[in-house]
């Protein structure tokens, strides 16, 4: 008479051991689950911090890059100037134009979170697109580095070492023209305003390049913070130094 509840309460005690133990199975596999989750918001922010970091670096790159926009209007109006008046100019006038005239501008991002980060740890999809967005854009910016220094490269090549030593400021190696005599005489040399017209072309391209990198850039800079602020800092050493 008593076999029959024996059975019922040991198959009770079977099942309620068995719940016991696949709840603490889940519960284990959930608490896992949110601390990876925890690490990974932890990172998140970390890496945010880092691409915010390196795409202020780059907008003040790419500002540089844009302060090139005047030299297009300073070819031309090196085009339109006769010799005879660029001789004439005062020297400090001359040499500052030389300058302007054949400094060299190229960019060179600052990138290392954008390309070595995992993006993946970054929940807004917005920030994702955007970030891949922004490395097509800057590769295609570098790419006209390598055109630009050829070109700079020939000018170098035409205009020689006392061109060189006047616009550096080395009166030893200038020689005795002054910078305004050079100047002129640069303006009735057609290789090099030939040259100088190439690159002139080539910083219009470059400019419109940085000018599209640049609101991508800033677009970036507006969604950041607050996907950061999102995710508080939490301290994870302590709970790391129990698990190990």
């Amino acid at each position: 008479m008593t076999t029959a509840p024996s059975h019922a309460g040991m198959w009770r005690r079977v099942l309620i051991e068995g719940a016991v133990i696949v709840v603490s199975i889940l519960l284990a596999f959930a608490i896992d689950a949110w601390w990876d989750g925890r690490k990974d918001r932890v990172a998140e922010r970390q890496l945010l911090a880092s691409i915010e970091r390196d795409l202020r670096e780059s907008r003040a790159e790419l500002m540089r890059v844009l302060l090139y926009e005047r030299r297009a209007a300073l070819f031309e109006r090196l085009a339109a100037a006769s010799p005879e008046a660029l001789r004439a100019l005062p020297d400090d006038s001359a040499r500052t134009w030389l300058r302007n005239l054949f400094g060299t501008v190229s960019f060179q991002p600052f990138d290392g979170a954008i390309r070595g980060g995992d993006l993946s740890l970054i929940q807004d999809p917005r920030i994702r697109e955007k970030l891949f967005v922004w490395i097509g854009r800057s590769e295609d910016l570098v790419e006209n580095n390598p055109l630009i220094h050829s070109v700079r490269e020939e000018l170098e090549k035409a205009v020689g070492l006392e061109f060189l030593a006047t616009v550096a400021g080395i009166p030893a190696l200038g020689g005795d023209r002054t910078p305004a005599l050079i100047l002129g005489d640069l303006r009735s040399d057609r290789d090099v305003m030939s040259l100088l017209l190439r690159r002139s072309v080539l910083e219009s391209v470059t400019s419109a390049k940085a000018q599209r990198l640049l609101e991508i850039t800033d677009e970036l800079l507006a969604l950041l913070p607050a996907s950061r602020d999102a995710h508080p800092a939490v301290d994870t050493t302590t709970d790391e130094r129990s698990e190990s």
